[in-house]
């Protein structure tokens, strides 16, 4: 769900969201966003730049289906 969000923002706004935007979205607080952004990062899907907002990019590693 978090990845999705994130592709469709990207695509909409040609920026990235950011972890609050991603938990209103998502109905969700941000303390259940920032482990699966992590989760995320360590499986190579997307990476982000410590305390640089609007700092998730895309990899071409993509999720499975």
């Amino acid at each position: 769900m978090v990845y999705e969000y994130i592709v469709t923002h990207l695509r909409e706004h040609n920026t990235s969201p950011t972890y609050q935007e991603i938990a209103n979205a998502l109905n969700k607080t941000i303390d259940t966003v920032v482990p699966n952004i992590r989760s995320l990062q360590l499986k190579g899907y997307i990476t982000t730049q410590y305390h640089i907002p609007r700092s998730i990019a895309l990899t071409t590693k993509l999720p499975p289906e």
